[in-house]
């Protein structure tokens, strides 16, 4: 962070005398420093249902992806409202895929990846992705218990750019268990699913998005239901309050006429990331940056946006910040910004206090000292309603260092107790199960929500439990604490 010792009256002058010169800079780089290929990729999807008297549903997603390197084979399944700690083996066409053990919650997930780090590869023997017929999951005696046909390219419109999937809970602790899932592709198709079991047969459910009821639906025989709405489609119409799908918060089921049953909330994160670092390898489809968690192997292509670049060419060295979403091993980058060689971010968010207003321009006082801070005609004005600008208020602004003058691309007024959305807590589990527990962290106790997306580090053979020292990195949703990631911490 650049520190500034600055005095009132020269930020006041300078903000003035920099608001011309600002208005018509024009000088934040989109220019690319390079061209890459683009990677492809093929899919079948089945949906698993109850065969006979069976609970619980899952889903199956077989991809092949054609990268610059070499060809990339990945095989997902989920189960949801499954017998709890239980093991289940799953099978393609009469290929051996593997098996799961469900967690307390009756949920499980089983990802094999022929070049992944940390994943069993794809048996050899399965079946290319437009011949797959039919995946059946099998209960501890060989019975089966879930089956589906798999569809090639089900979803239509290409490529997805974002997908997301969550669990639901059941608020009242009974049995009853769901999982949401919003995906965008390419060509404007969206799509928001949601699924339940272990409901009241026969009985009516309202489905509610963010505050919108958008359909009643009926538990069958078995006590599960589901809904599917789609956009653009003429029979199951996404309300058009809900496009895009990306900026879907809270589903609830709710029984008709009665009360809260089941309840989850989107990150918004998807498999998607920013991280920063140092590339260590330049490659014809991407490069491989060292980040504090390690090295991460990146993939560009040519809808990857290069930011500050301007002539400058990728090169080992050079400091980055990263914006995409995973693939298996490979980060698909969105955005790659050229960092300053001091390794100081050129575009981030500020958080602090109004010193000085001037106009629409101000002085932001923060932890590192006060900074100047011009806005434009092209400055987003957040959650400011009616009220004007003033000294005392808090803000977070996003924007770009233009030299010494911080220049706004957005501006939101915080209140003063407010925290910041995204972060990280680290403390010792004092209730609850892998699906809700309490965190508490001496300062404070935290209710943290944990959903499908969510990833568990360094928990190889353990199980949550109440005592456990862990690192929670997510974002709050209301009054809990959505993890992105959970990390036991290990006695020294």
């Amino acid at each position: 962070m650049r520190r500034f010792e600055i005095k009132a009256l020269l930020l006041s002058i300078a903000i003035i005398s920099l608001v011309s010169l600002v208005g018509v800079s024009g000088n934040h780089r989109t220019s690319r420093g390079r061209v890459m290929a683009q990677a492809t990729s093929s899919s079948a999807f089945a949906a698993l249902r109850p065969v006979g008297a069976a609970t619980g549903w899952g889903r199956v997603v077989v991809r092949d992806r054609d990268l610059p390197s070499g060809q990339q084979r990945t095989v997902q399944v989920w189960l949801y409202g499954m017998e709890p700690r239980a093991e289940y083996r799953i099978t393609i066409d009469d290929v051996e895929i593997g098996t799961i053990k469900t967690r307390s919650s009756g949920s499980g997930v089983l990802k094999l990846q022929n070049t992944g780090r940390g994943h069993d590869p794809v048996p050899a023997d399965l079946p290319p992705v437009d011949l797959l017929e039919t995946a059946i999951v099998y209960d501890r005696d060989s019975a089966p218990t879930l089956e589906g046909t798999f569809s090639v390219n089900g979803h239509p419109g290409g490529e997805t750019t974002y997908e997301e999937e969550i669990s639901l809970v059941d608020v009242t602790g009974g049995d009853a268990a769901g999982a949401a899932e919003v995906e965008m592709r390419d060509g404007g198709h969206q799509e928001f699913r949601t699924h339940a079991t272990g409901l009241d047969p026969q009985i009516g459910y309202s489905v509610i998005v963010d505050g919108l009821t958008v359909a009643t639906v009926t538990a069958d025989d078995q006590g599960q239901a589901r809904l599917q709405l789609e956009h653009p489609d003429d029979e199951n119409p996404l309300p058009p309050e809900l496009v895009p799908v990306s900026k879907i918060g809270t589903v609830e089921w709710w029984i008709s006429g009665g009360d809260l049953l089941l309840s989850g909330s989107f990150t918004g994160a998807s498999r998607c990331e920013r991280f920063t670092g140092t590339v260590t390898e330049v490659t014809e489809d991407g490069f491989s940056i060292e980040t504090e968690t390690g090295s991460i192997t990146v993939v560009t292509d040519s809808d990857t946006e290069w930011d500050d670049f301007g002539d400058h060419e990728l090169a080992v060295g050079d400091k980055l910040k990263v914006e995409g979403c995973w693939d298996g091993e490979f980060f698909i980058a969105h955005k790659v910004e050229l960092k300053d060689a001091n390794g100081e971010e050129s575009c981030f968010k500020l958080v602090g206090v109004i010193g000085n207003v001037s106009g629409e321009n101000f002085v932001l006082d923060t932890d590192e000292g006060s900074i100047p801070v011009v806005t434009t005609d092209d400055t987003k004005w957040d959650d400011f309603g009616d009220h004007d600008l003033a000294i005392g208020d808090k803000v977070k602004v996003k924007g770009c260092w233009d030299g010494d003058i911080f220049v706004a691309r957005e501006v939101k007024l915080l209140n003063h107790d407010e925290e910041e959305d995204c972060t990280k807590y680290v403390g010792n589990v004092t209730e609850g199960d892998d699906r809700r527990f309490t965190l508490g962290n001496g300062a404070r106790s935290i209710m943290v929500v944990t959903t499908g997306e969510t990833m568990w580090l360094e928990f190889e053979g353990h199980e949550l439990a109440i005592g456990d020292k862990v690192k929670v990195d997510g974002c709050w949703e209301g009054e809990v604490f959505v993890a992105k990631k959970v990390k036991l911490k290990k006695p020294a």
